[in-house]
């Protein structure tokens, strides 16, 4: 039976939750396919997804009541299916978000894991056209890639990521994918998930091969358009104006090739060194297609 939680320490209740059914968590890593992923999975008959796709409720260490509420009515439509899930990429922000998995064990100790990797420099080279695209990213990439501490970095660290998890899970509750197998063999992977989670893997979402979020703008907001959302004008506009502002006061993102030098390239790759010699350790040559050296 579901019990309801109204306290404000969530997590102490641990011992006394049953979770309302088996929850499976798209852990990311962002900017890795998780949009297209969130989607396809979404089809399945046997499940059931959160409306929201990143309720981000595990990176809270004390949920108001509110906050539980308001989870609990993701779920609130979940009629027959086995699973429900959400892909909550910030669960892998680790030491951004701590006591992650420590949280999802005390509600759903059962629960299953994927994880998807992409080519670190890829990655870190799509998250901050990202950003930019969205305004939350102004500082030049070298400078933003290597700040201390650095999120991009440690977002591509995903041995250091995936061992949150292994601390507090069993390893075969959480798969782990390689992003450039999954556009290679998109329908292959989807099966193996649904092997995984031990659903119909004959199933074929209408979507399937649809990319979603697949890159972002290649605008960003101009220096116009930054001010006035700084100074807090931009939310008083009536919405026409508003509307008209975020379409027009916006200039072209640079192209991705220009951002990666073959120093940059180098300087990533020297400071996740250790962490791609772990998981290659795990991976092995699912990594193949992944061009680690250095210039």
């Amino acid at each position: 039976m579901c019990v309801r939680l109204q306290r404000m320490d969530y997590w102490s209740l641990k011992m006394n939750l049953r979770p309302c059914t088996e929850r499976v968590f798209l852990l990311g890593a962002m900017r890795s396919g998780t949009t297209s992923l969130y989607h396809y999975l979404a089809e399945h008959p046997d499940i059931f997804p959160s409306p929201l796709k990143e309720p981000r409720f595990f990176c809270m260490p004390s949920p108001a009541p509110s906050d539980i509420r308001d989870y609990e009515s993701l779920y609130a439509g979940q009629t027959r299916e086995r699973w429900s899930f959400e892909a909550s990429t910030h669960y892998t922000r680790y030491p951004t978000h701590r006591g992650v998995p420590e949280r999802i064990r005390a509600a759903f100790p059962e629960a299953r894991f994927i994880y998807i990797v992409r080519h670190p420099v890829e990655r870190i080279a799509s998250a901050y056209l990202h950003w930019r695209a969205h305004g939350r990213e102004r500082r030049p990439f070298e400078d933003a890639v290597f700040s201390e501490p650095s999120d991009y970095l440690n977002m591509s660290r995903y041995h250091m990521q995936l061992e949150q998890y292994w601390r507090v899970f069993p390893r075969n509750r959480i798969l782990v994918l390689v992003f450039e197998s999954f556009i290679k063999d998109t329908v292959g992977t989807v099966k193996l998930i649904c092997e995984f989670l031990d659903v119909d893997p004959t199933f074929e979402s209408p979507t399937l091969g649809r990319r979603f979020n697949e890159s972002a703008s290649d605008t960003e907001p101009g220096t116009v358009l930054t001010l006035l959302r700084r100074a807090k004008l931009h939310e008083r506009m009536p919405w026409r104006v508003r509307s008209w502002a975020n379409a027009t006061l916006r200039r072209s993102l640079p192209e991705r090739a220009s951002l990666v030098s073959a120093s940059v390239r180098g300087g990533i790759l020297e400071r996740l060194e250790d962490d791609l010699t772990e998981l290659k350790g795990v991976l092995g040559d699912r990594l193949a297609a992944w061009d680690l050296s250095r210039p």
